[in-house]
Parts: structure tokens; sequence; C-alpha cells
């Protein structure tokens, strides 16, 4: 892996660094990608949608929500890599945390298409909320290590929080029924 070479020029950005930027994106497009494909006619997203009473302050559109969580999903990589790269290879106790924390929000977000193939609204609301608190306090983490990364962050968490909300509201109109 070439990312430990990252931390001896950490304020230049090189070809390598760019190369490092896509690999390290590649889990949160992956999941963005997952997402898209659920969202597909027959996909486990639109399966999920039809068969619920959906609140009627968002859109029911399982596409729409697929793109929007692929399309806040994918700068996180990048993200990610800046506070990797500009703390010399995440040598501070605040990078780590971030990291950690980051780590963590994409551990999350996997389980929660696992709980989604499942069709059980209580486990994807409160999915989608840990999702959401945990976007929170990454991009808390990632402020206080760089600027940049943290406004890359910001549209994920806007996002996960709107998702958090309306699942939470799906589980409630939906409540007691589960395949």
């Amino acid at each position: 892996m070439v990312f430990p070479n990252a931390a001896k020029i950490p304020f230049i950005w090189t070809n390598q660094d760019t190369g490092n930027a896509i690999i390290a994106s590649i889990l949160p497009v992956g999941i963005g990608t997952s997402i898209i494909f659920s969202a597909a006619e027959d996909g486990n997203l639109t399966q999920y949608f039809r068969q619920s009473r959906k609140p009627s302050w968002g859109t029911a559109n399982s596409g729409v929500h697929a793109a929007c969580a692929f399309a806040t999903l994918s700068p996180l990589g990048y993200a990610s890599y800046r506070i990797f790269k500009n703390t010399a290879g995440a040598m501070t106790d605040k990078s780590k945390l971030a990291l950690t924390l980051y780590g963590s929000c994409m551990a999350i977000s996997i389980f929660s298409g696992y709980v989604n193939l499942r069709k059980n609204y209580q486990m994807d609301a409160y999915s989608k909320l840990a999702i959401a608190g945990s976007a929170i306090a990454f991009a808390l983490a990632f402020r206080e290590v760089d600027s940049t990364a943290f406004m890359y962050s910001v549209p994920f968490v806007a996002w996960s929080i709107f998702s958090g909300l309306y699942h939470f509201n799906l589980y409630q109109l939906n409540a007691g029924k589960h395949e």
C-alpha cells in the first residue's frame, strides 16, 4: 500500500495522492453503488418502498433516495484521505478519532444494507438514525482536522439526517408490519 508515502509530504498534492484518494473512495462509492442497484426496478429498496406507507413530506421514489445517497457518499473517500494525508499519516489523536468515526459510519452503512434486505422497519429506522449520528460525529471530528474535508462531509450529514428522519417516520407509519 502506498499510503505511508503520503505522510512524507503532507501539504503537497502529487499524482500518487490522486491514486490514493481513488483507492480511499472505493468503500463509499461501493456502498453508494449497491444502493443504486437496490433501487433498480426489482431491487430491494424499490420493493421495500412499494410495500410501505410512505411519509407525505418526502419523495417516495427509491431512485431519488439512491441517487442522493450515492452523490453524498462519493466525496467521503477523498475527504478521509485528506485527513490521512494532512496529518502525516494519521499521526495525531484528532485524526485517528476522525478516521475511526468515519470507519464506524461506513460499517453502519454496510449493516444498514443488510437490515434493508430483511425489510424490518424498526431496525431500518434505527440503523439510519445511527448513520446520521455517526455522520455528525465524524464530520465534527473532520472539522477539527481539515476544513475542506469537513465541507465535503456536510452533504452526507444533511442527507443522512433526512434519511434517518424519513425512515423513522416510515417505521411509525408501518409499525407492526414485517415480512
